[in-house]
């Protein structure tokens, strides 16, 4: 089966994706999204870094809404 990935040929590109996938991992959205930013400022049309970009941005806003409506469930439960 091929692999449809594109590879680039800067290693420091890769090594920016790779550190921006380990940062989604542990929750840290907001680096990440700024880990793929430079990676792109180095090769702006390499699709990992597009795709996974894409990937943290959409994480990070569904964190972002689920923690802001839990924090206000809870005011409203302490108040009543």
């Amino acid at each position: 089966m091929p692999n449809f990935i594109i590879k680039t040929t800067k290693p420091k590109v890769e090594f920016l994706v790779h550190q921006g996938i380990h940062q989604i991992k542990t929750e840290k959205y907001a680096v990440a999204i700024a880990t793929f930013t430079r990676a792109l400022m180095y090769e702006p049309d390499y699709s990992e870094a597009l795709f996974q970009r894409a990937f943290a941005l959409d994480i990070s806003r569904i964190y972002q809404t689920s923690t802001y409506k839990a924090f206000h469930l809870k005011i409203y439960v302490r108040a009543n």
